[in-house]
């Protein structure tokens, strides 16, 4: 995680809001919950993909598979405050589409390798209301 952080600061992020799962010494598993799906679409990206394998092999002296997986509900113990532990609504694919369109924004990268942190919420200014 840490020379993830030190190389890739975004994609370190990323790899931060997962939970490594079991998988056995030759598999490693990623897991996000629902409210931090995006970040494992943003792992899953082939470039990341690469990057990660890559990571493994080096630090492991092997070739090591590495997938993602989707919790079913939310997981993580430091829920935002507010949180309830009941799973949310699936979100549109519309929602999901501009939740994605954020992360890959340049801007947005470069925010989250200056001032390091996560994207806590995407809103769709478009659609904003004056």
């Amino acid at each position: 995680m840490k020379r993830a952080m030190d190389e890739k600061p975004h994609l370190g992020s990323y790899l931060e809001a997962g939970r490594v799962r079991g998988g056995g010494g030759d598999e490693v598993v990623l897991e996000y919950d629902s409210s931090h799906v995006v970040f494992g679409e943003m792992v899953s990206k082939e470039e990341n993909r690469a990057y990660i394998a890559s990571l493994l092999r080096d630090l492991s002296q092997r070739d090591v598979a590495f997938r993602v997986s989707a919790s079913p509900g939310p997981a993580r113990e430091g829920r935002p405050a507010g949180a309830t532990g009941r799973t949310p609504p699936r979100e549109s694919p519309s929602r999901r589409q501009i939740v994605s369109e954020a992360m890959a924004h340049p801007l947005v990268k470069e925010a989250l390798d200056v001032f390091g942190g996560e994207v806590m919420e995407v809103k769709d200014m478009k659609r904003a209301t004056p």
